[in-house]
Parts: structure tokens; sequence; C-alpha cells
């Protein structure tokens, strides 16, 4: 039995891609997972607005993308047609062993049960086919901004899908570790002080439903502390990378 209920985006749908960097990201973060993908089609469970599954459409795998929100959905269909469907990676609506991809990124931090959630979509996997999955975050680089909310990211959400802790989890869920890498260097620019009215506007969904007292105690602070960096109007560029664990059926 699964204890919780995994985490949907529908509040944020309509700002998902302005917020979290929309085709740009897609485009970076399909090219860094593409290495990992057999040919032939990728189920992405939490396709979100669509983004990854668009550019990997355009590098020529078929997808079928599910989501559970609705919302995140709709938007998908906008950019990818019919291929989307609301759908929970625990009861995903697809036959046992029957793609050759599945992919999923930055969910697993979402879900009550990683382990059962990686059993779940390695089902559908086929033999010798591939389950890739992107961990939560972006490997950033320690520049002023991470060394201000990293600790409050730890505090709010504890790393519990990181690469290792993945991996730990496979014999559990019927899988094999393929590979164990990350993607290429990403580039973006943010100053503090957009980087506090993100965090401020509670864009991601650790923030969503603090209680008054921690929101206080742990976010209010750490908001502060990026407009008191030097110059917090301007942007800065940083550098990250993502994670990528890679998974076949035993």
């Amino acid at each position: 039995m699964i204890r919780g209920r995994s985490v949907a985006f529908d509040r944020i749908a309509a700002d998902d891609d302005a917020t979290r960097g929309g085709l740009e990201r897609g485009q970076r973060i399909a090219a860094g997972v593409a290495h990992w993908l057999l040919p032939g089609p990728v189920v992405e469970v939490g396709v979100g607005t669509g983004v990854i599954a668009r550019e990997l459409l355009d590098r020529g795998h078929g997808v079928v993308g599910v989501d559970l929100s609705l919302p995140m959905v709709t938007r998908a269909h906008a950019r990818l047609g019919s291929c989307v469907a609301v759908g929970d990676g625990y009861r995903l609506p697809l036959r046992p062993r029957s793609v050759p991809n599945a992919l999923t990124v930055w969910v697993t931090q979402l879900v009550p049960d990683v382990g059962a959630f990686l059993a779940s979509v390695g089902e559908v996997v086929a033999p010798r086919g591939r389950l890739v999955i992107v961990p939560s975050g972006i490997q950033s680089d320690r520049d002023e901004i991470d060394r201000v909310i990293r600790p409050m990211a730890e505090i709010l959400r504890p790393p519990r899908d990181g690469s290792d802790q993945l991996a730990a989890l496979a014999e559990g869920a019927d899988l094999r570790v393929v590979e164990r890498a990350t993607t290429g260097d990403g580039v973006w620019s943010i100053s503090p002080a957009e980087q506090a009215d993100q965090i401020e506007a509670r864009v991601w969904s650790m923030l969503w439903d603090l209680p008054d007292d921690v929101w206080d105690e742990i976010v209010v602070p750490t908001i502060a502390a990026l407009r008191a960096l030097p110059e917090p109007d301007r942007r800065r560029d940083r550098t990250g990378r993502f994670d990528v664990v890679v998974f076949e059926p035993r």
C-alpha cells in the first residue's frame, strides 16, 4: 500500500514554462538523456507541459506522455497532440514490458514511495529496455546564489532521490543500474532579486504548503539574504548539470 499522494502541479501549470526554463530547458535535458535512450518510443512519466517530449519527438522518438495534472496535460496536448493523457506512475495505462524506453525528469522527489514508483514504471519497460531517471534539482556550481538557497532547500526537502539513493533501490524494484552520469553543463542568468521574487511567489513545490512558522523561520531569512547580496538586481550567469541514472529490467 502506497501511503501519501504524489504532488500534482495544477497550481503552477500556467507559469511552469516561464519559471522552469520552458523549451530551452526541454532541449537541454533531452540532449542530455538522448544518448541513453534506445531507438523507438519513449513514455515520459510526469510529462508536464511537454517541453522535453517535444524535443524527443523532434529527435525522432515516438512519445507517450502521462501526468497527474490535467492543466499540465492540457498544455502538453497543445504542444504534442493526442499522445498525452492524465495518468499515475503507480498505475500506468500500458501493458507490462511494452515500451523500449521510459523517462522521468524531476519526478521522483514528488512521489511518496520512490522504490515502488521505480518498480511500477520499470514494469512497462521491455526486456533490455531503458528506464532513464533525472533526479530532482540541478547540480549547480557553488556560486553565491547557491550558497544562500541550498540550506533552505535541504531543510525543506531533504534529498531522497539522489543518484546513490536511486541506485540503492534498484534491486528491490527489479531493476539493474546500467549507467550513472551527468548531462553537460547548462548556463542560465538570474539576479539574486529575481531568485528572491521566485521564492516569495512560491514557484517551487517545496514552498507551496508550508506552515507560517516554517516560512518565517526558514524562507524569510533566505529571501532577505538574497536581496542583501551585492548588486542584487544584477544578473549572474549560473552553471549547472543534471544527474542521470539509467536502469534496465532484471
